[in-house]
C-alpha cells in the first residue's frame, strides 16, 4: 500500500523457495518415500510451529524427521550453514511482581518500599550470568521493562518487572530461573515484601541432531563451492526460532 516500502521479513522468500523446491521435486521424482511440504506461520511471534504440532501436524501427515530453512542476513551471500546441536537460543519471559505498602515520600518509615526491592533484585540478577554460570554456558539475560509508580512523592504499593531469558540448552535455563526464584525468595526476606515469579517459556532452545544434520551435509555438498558449505554458525546465535517445537517432537 505504500510504494517503496516492504516487510521485508522474509516469509515471501521463504514461500518462493519452498514452492520451487516442491515443483522441482515433483517434477524430478528424484526421491523415495513420501515427502511433506510445511509451510509454518508466525516464526517470528513464536507460536506457528508449536500451533502446527497442537493441530495434529506429525499425526496427520507422518514424517520420521523434519528440515527447516532459516534465511540469516548477515552471512555471505551463497554460504550454508547446517550445525548439528544447540543452534539457536530458547527464549523465555520473566515477570516479577513485587508488593511492598504504598506510603507519602515524606514518611518512608511507615511504607514497604517495593522500588528498593526491585533496585536490588536487579542488581542480583545482572550477577547470574557472570557469578552463576560456566563460561561454556551461553545466556542472555535483558530486562525490558520496569514499572513503578505514579507522582514523584509517592511510595507506590507495587513495582513490577519485564526480563528476556535466553540460552541454548535447557539445562542452562533451568540454573538461571533456579537462581532467579531464590534472588526473588531472599529479597522477599531482607525487604519484607511479597514476591510473584512467573516463567513462560515462548520457545525452547533449537537442537539440531547429529544423523540428520550429516544427511542434510552430505546431500548439500555438491551444490556449493568449497568453503561455502559451513558446520557451524561464524558466531554464537541467541535468536529464536519456533522451528525448535518441531525438533522436539522429530529429528
Amino acid at each position: 500500500k505504500l510504494p517503496g516500502r516492504m516487510h521485508a521479513c522474509g516469509h515471501d522468500g521463504h514461500t518462493a523457495i519452498l514452492l520451487a523446491a516442491a515443483a522441482q521435486l515433483a517434477a524430478t521424482r528424484q526421491f523415495n518415500g513420501t515427502l511433506n511440504v510445511i509451510f509454518q506461520p508466525d516464526e517470528e511471534g513464536l507460536a506457528g510451529a508449536k500451533a502446527m504440532i497442537d493441530d495434529g501436524l506429525f499425526e496427520r501427515f507422518p514424517c520420521d524427521s523434519v528440515y527447516a530453512l532459516h534465511n540469516m542476513p548477515g552471512l555471505p551471500v551463497g554460504t550454508c550453514v547446517v550445525q548439528a546441536g544447540p543452534t539457536m537460543a530458547s527464549s523465555e519471559r520473566v515477570s516479577i511482581r513485587i508488593t511492598g505498602k504504598g506510603g507519602h515520600g515524606a514518611m518512608p518509615e511507615l511504607s514497604v518500599d517495593p522500588v528498593m526491592a526491585l533496585n536490588s533484585l536487579i542488581s542480583g540478577i545482572q550477577t547470574i550470568k557472570s557469578r552463576n554460570l560456566s563460561v561454556e554456558d551461553y545466556a542472555v539475560i535483558s530486562i525490558g521493562m520496569i514499572q513503578a509508580g505514579t507522582v514523584y512523592n509517592i511510595i507506590p504499593d507495587e513495582a513490577c518487572m519485564l526480563l528476556s531469558v535466553r540460552t541454548d540448552t535447557a539445562q542452562t535455563q533451568q540454573k538461571i530461573n533456579s537462581r532467579i526464584d531464590a534472588l526473588a525468595k531472599g529479597h522477599a526476606e531482607s525487604y519484607g515484601v511479597e514476591i510473584d515469579v512467573q516463567f513462560t517459556q515462548l520457545a525452547p532452545a533449537l537442537c539440531n541432531s547429529d544423523h540428520e544434520s550429516a544427511l542434510l551435509r552430505d546431500s548439500l555438498r555438491p551444490l556449493f563451492a568449497d568453503g561455502a558449505l559451513l558446520d557451524k554458525m561464524p558466531k554464537k546465535v541467541m535468536g529464536t526460532e519456533d522451528f525448535a517445537y518441531m525438533l522436539q517432537a522429530r529429528p
